[in-house]
């Protein structure tokens, strides 16, 4: 009797450990340093979108994870999280002037800045 094995799909495997392999290598330079050190030499604007760089990638990672696990991600919480991360790339791209304008960009930039700060303080309730 032979055993069925499950046929791997090298080709996709390939694909994703090259993938993974780049996304390695754009973190390595900001992850060989502490943190701490990297977020306090950055403007406030460079914080926020380092903040949200790190946020989209880790939760990115753990969505992938999910996939190669056998989970459906669509119904777990990293993708509530990842479209939040989305909603505040969208509003970095406005502050920058490559999103829609809006009419009062001040006060819109004020709102995100808040709604970030105030995202993390609720983690550290």
């Amino acid at each position: 009797m032979s055993t069925l094995q499950p046929e791997v799909p090298t080709k996709a495997i390939r694909a994703l450990r090259l993938r993974l392999q780049t996304v390695k290598k754009y973190l390595e330079p900001l992850l060989s340093k502490p943190l701490t050190e990297t977020y306090t030499k950055l403007p406030l604007a460079e914080r926020c979108e380092f903040e949200i760089l790190l946020s989209y990638a880790l939760n990115t990672l753990y969505y992938i994870y999910l996939r190669t696990q056998g989970s459906d991600p669509q119904s777990h919480d990293v993708m509530t999280e990842l479209a939040r991360i989305q909603d505040y790339i969208m509003k970095i791209k406005v502050l920058r002037g490559e999103g829609p304008k809006r009419k009062n960009q001040l006060l819109y930039m004020r709102l995100c800045l808040l709604m970030i700060i105030d995202s993390h303080t609720q983690g550290r309730q």
